[in-house]
């Protein structure tokens, strides 16, 4: 069965005064305050950087760039040690038809370029392959052994792709860094600026040039080991031949059945491929913030073979030292401090790790390669500041939204309570100020004004019929009353506001207090404090002397 409309129940409705749900108003506005620079800080990033330490991006960038670092590596690695298994294959099989060892390919220089030429389009697959710049294959032999320190210039090649680009294999400009220039013609390769025939690995050749070739040839010689990956070297920052863009190498020995190396062939990924694979995998908080890789010592990081990778790396100079080294960290959740100096030291601030590189059984495992972060420290300060500055923009602007809803509410509430307690007291003569309240004052005196009069006609006749036909007592003595007292009751009349004149002329009429209430709607409290503001104003000390004097001038006011 569906009621009506009319008896419905509506619900109950929060009964709240004016000054309360004004309060409530005020707020709900401070809120939607609070939630605009809640929004706005989320946006712009603050609450973000409040809730973040610069250690722990730092830290999972480092992470995450150590763990694919070392996947690439490991990846060319795995690519190297397949080139020399294949090119120690071939070159074996070559020989092995010539009745020669390899190991005795020094005493026979004709048969270099021939070997070389033949191993060319595998090492070029296999770079290809990996993805990476350069290619190269050195033999522990030299096409003229006449000449002097012939035992320092080593034959082969080394192919540099100049727009290295993996796929497809068409778009590659491969040159010729080292090589028989016949090799060159014979593969549609150009000839690189710096062309050498052979590499010199005397003494007089920079270092790590000669440790391509030395190192991984050497550990040979001296350790029984006949894994080549256990032989493989990572040849930090370098330059292979003068003027060349730098590089890093990973190069593994060439060995014969009985484990003898008779040479060595490798891998490069150049500085600029390490940048760009640093750079993708750093969020780069700040703008200044530098990657760092190398090797690492027991004097520090080598800044002499670092690859530094970032947007503005200038900051980090090193002057004369050769090696950053870092401080204890005062507490493991923050950056450590780094210096050149002593001078320097509180300037740079970062964190570091290892990359892993070698495997547990390489020749090389005592070799440690350090990934590095690094910030300036005024960086940070001054990130700190901004936030903190943030911060105290916040706090001062919600200050002031409190500030402003108090004084608001004061100016918009006070003069309302203030009209309505005088409604109250019937002071409507005076103006609030406040349009709708002054409208509404007229609009219930414009109401009240006829039944009033209409009121007022019929109590002075009915008063007027009783005194005629019943013959009432007779008022209080009017006699007693000198013409200077009623001249001065006369005069203070025009002392009267609007409110106390209006209950003044009700009295008059014959209406007791109680009936005044009723027809004002006002208190009895209020009547009181309007008679006792009569009675000084009039010189009376009651209703009686009052009444007296109204009898008096009963038809003058």
């Amino acid at each position: 069965m569906k009621l009506s409309r009319s008896n419905r129940v509506n619900p109950p409705k929060l009964n709240l005064s004016l000054k309360n749900r004004f309060w409530l108003f005020q707020i709900v506005v401070v809120l939607i305050i609070l939630s605009g620079i809640f929004i706005i800080a989320s946006l712009s990033g603050v609450i973000a950087d409040l809730s973040e330490n610069p250690y722990y991006d730092a830290a999972a960038d480092l992470e995450y760039i150590e763990s694919e670092l070392s996947a690439k590596c490991l990846a060319v690695s795995n690519s190297t040690v397949e080139l020399a298994e294949k090119t120690n294959n071939s070159i074996k099989k070559q020989l092995q038809t010539k009745g020669i060892k390899p190991a005795d390919l020094k005493k026979h220089p004709e048969l270099l370029e021939e070997i070389l030429s033949s191993e060319v389009e595998k090492s070029c697959f296999i770079m290809e392959k990996a993805g990476v710049t350069g290619v190269f294959v050195f033999l522990d032999a030299t096409v003229n052994p006449q000449l002097e320190r012939a035992n320092d210039s080593k034959a082969g090649f080394y192919i540099v792709d100049m727009n290295h680009d993996p796929v497809p294999y068409t778009n590659q400009q491969l040159f010729l860094l080292y090589g028989p220039v016949d090799l060159a013609r014979s593969n549609n390769m150009h000839l690189h600026t710096q062309w050498e025939l052979e590499l010199d690995i005397s003494p007089d050749a920079p270092k790590r040039r000669r440790d391509m070739f030395r190192m991984p040839f050497d550990a040979a010689l001296s350790n029984n080991v006949d894994d080549v990956y256990y032989l493989g070297y990572w040849n930090p920052l370098f330059t292979p031949a003068e003027n060349t863009d730098k590089v890093i190498t990973y190069s593994v020995p060439l060995l014969d059945d009985n484990g003898y190396p008779y040479g060595v062939c490798g891998l490069e990924i150049t500085k600029t491929g390490f940048e760009t694979m640093l750079s993708l995998k750093s969020s780069h908080e700040f703008e200044r913030e530098v990657l760092l890789y190398s090797i690492r010592t027991d004097a520090g990081i080598d800044m002499e073979s670092a690859l530094i990778s970032g947007t503005n790396s200038s900051w980090l100079m090193n002057g004369d030292s050769k090696y950053l080294r870092a401080s204890s960290p005062s507490n493991k959740n923050s950056l450590n401090e780094y210096f050149f100096n002593e001078t320097a030291k509180t300037r740079i601030l970062g964190l570091d790790m290892d990359v892993r590189l070698y495997p547990g059984k390489s020749v090389f495992k005592d070799t440690q390669w350090a990934l590095a972060t690094l910030i300036p420290r005024s960086d940070v300060t001054s990130k700190t500041a901004r936030l903190t500055y943030a911060i105290v923009f916040l706090v001062l602007l919600l200050a002031a939204s409190i500030i402003i809803t108090f004084f608001s509410s004061k100016y918009c509430i006070s003069p309302l309570m203030e009209a309505i307690s005088k409604i109250k007291q019937n002071e409507s003569q005076e103006k609030t100020n406040i349009s709708e309240i002054d409208d509404l004052i007229e609009y219930l005196m414009a109401r009240a004004e006829p039944a009033v009069a209409i009121d007022r006609s019929n109590r002075f006749l009915t008063a007027r019929n009783a005194k005629k036909a019943n013959k009432e007592e007779p008022s209080p003595d009017e006699n007693d009353l000198t013409p200077e007292q009623i001249q001065l009751f006369e005069e203070q009349l025009k002392t009267l506001t609007r409110a106390e004149r209006r209950i003044f002329d009700l009295y008059i009429e014959g209406y007791d207090a109680k009936e005044i209430c009723n027809m004002l709607y006002i208190s009895i409290n209020t009547i009181k404090t309007h008679n006792r503001r009569i009675y000084t104003k009039m010189n009376v000390s009651s209703r009686v002397e009052l009444l007296k004097y109204c009898h008096k001038l009963m038809g003058k006011i």
